[in-house]
């Protein structure tokens, strides 16, 4: 993993924070519109892309968008509480 690391170090532009309803919200709008499942790791991934891409400082971002590993509850609770975009 030492290898990876080094690799990945400089292709990492830095580090953002975001808050659960924003992943919440990344999950809902994945789904609805794409009817895709994703679980809450990738919100969190998509809500950090879009804040980079709102900062206007770089031109390509990639999120890696995981698996459908979300409770069935947990997903009906999060479009409910979520309204449509």
């Amino acid at each position: 993993m030492p290898f990876v690391y080094e690799r990945l170090v400089p292709l990492i532009a830095g580090v953002r924070v975001v808050s659960i309803p924003a992943a919440e919200q990344a999950v809902a709008r994945v789904y609805r519109h794409h009817r895709m499942i994703i679980e809450g790791a990738g919100g969190v991934g998509l809500a950090a892309a879009e804040v980079l891409a709102a900062e206007g400082r770089y031109r390509h971002i990639a999120a890696i968008l995981s698996g459908g590993n979300i409770d069935n509850q947990a997903l009906s609770s999060i479009l409910e509480r979520v309204p449509y975009e």
